[in-house]
């Protein structure tokens, strides 16, 4: 299980009969949010910014469960959700971090073929936990992810491939993924924290994992 947040902020306690945002309306938000709050340590600087956000958040995550409750468990609403309860842990909402895993458990296996899905999994157990049991899920679906769009490369996967090699201290396979990357994406905007991290891999270090000073998959971002 995820160690449990702490409890600064808190899952709402009620539910609403319809939503009052258009569901593009919800992505929008969420995607600014995820800007925010995809990854950790989150973006925000201080306690109004954080206060502010979990209130745009609590809007966000009552729509979506108003869209569960009105047209089920779609592949649009699990996505969604498994994305919201991801920021709700990295914002330390309480009990927001389990809801996420159930949420992505629950969309991969009703749509196991669905790209988003594995990007929410993928995001969500690179992010939460460095234990190896979330590692391995995260590298199921970047693997899944990274064979559905063979031949070609999709850069964020590529780039997610390489945190978590190193995540996992897998030095050697984490080296190869970078110089794959860089050799696919030479002039990325990822470069210079590459070739850092590559020669922080040679020296053996220990300080890279979620939320250290290597930032980490771009797509939690987004």
């Amino acid at each position: 299980m995820l160690g449990p947040a702490p409890a600064k902020f808190v899952l709402p306690g009620d539910e609403r009969d319809a939503p009052q945002m258009p569901f593009a309306g919800l992505e929008a938000e969420t995607a600014a949010l995820s800007a925010l709050a995809g990854g950790y340590p989150v973006r925000l600087e201080d306690t109004a910014q954080k206060r502010e956000a979990y209130a745009r958040w609590l809007e966000a995550l009552l729509d979506a469960r108003a869209y569960l409750k009105s047209e089920g468990e779609t592949e649009r609403v699990l996505t969604v959700l498994a994305k919201l309860y991801r920021q709700g842990h990295n914002m330390d909402v309480e009990g927001a971090g389990s809801l996420a895993v159930e949420s992505v458990d629950f969309c991969l296996a009703k749509y196991p073929r669905s790209r988003n899905c594995h990007f929410a999994a993928a995001y969500l157990f690179l992010v939460v936990s460095p234990e190896p049991q979330y590692l391995t899920k995260a590298e199921n679906s970047l693997k899944i992810l990274q064979n559905s769009y063979m031949p070609k490369a999709r850069e964020d996967v590529e780039d997610a491939l390489v945190y978590l090699y190193a995540y996992q201290r897998k030095n050697a396979a984490a080296l190869k993924q970078i110089d794959r990357y860089l050799a696919i994406f030479p002039k990325a905007a990822k470069r210079e924290t590459f070739l850092r991290l590559k020669a922080a891999l040679k020296e053996k270090r220990q300080d890279i994992y979620p939320g250290s000073d290597f930032p980490g998959p771009s797509g939690v971002w987004r």
